[in-house]
């Protein structure tokens, strides 16, 4: 939810649409999605401006990765 106030099909910061599955899995694939969301420094960090998801989220969404990425 952090990513689509600023990631969306009207509001499309940085020229990225998170709107949808199909428009996630590129950056997924890439590996900048988790890396921004990581912020270790190789992209740019994520969620700006709001600080960082908590680690909770962002071991979830990891998992999440690693279990495929499903559509879920």
């Amino acid at each position: 939810n952090a990513c689509y106030g600023c990631h969306n099909a009207s509001n499309k910061q940085g020229g990225i649409d998170l709107s949808a599955y199909a428009k996630l899995q590129p950056y997924i694939a890439e590996g900048s999605f988790l890396g921004s969301i990581q912020q270790t420094g190789v992209y740019s960090p994520m969620p700006k401006g709001i600080g960082k998801l908590s680690q909770c989220s962002i071991d979830k969404i990891a998992s999440w990765i690693a279990d495929g990425a499903k559509n879920n």
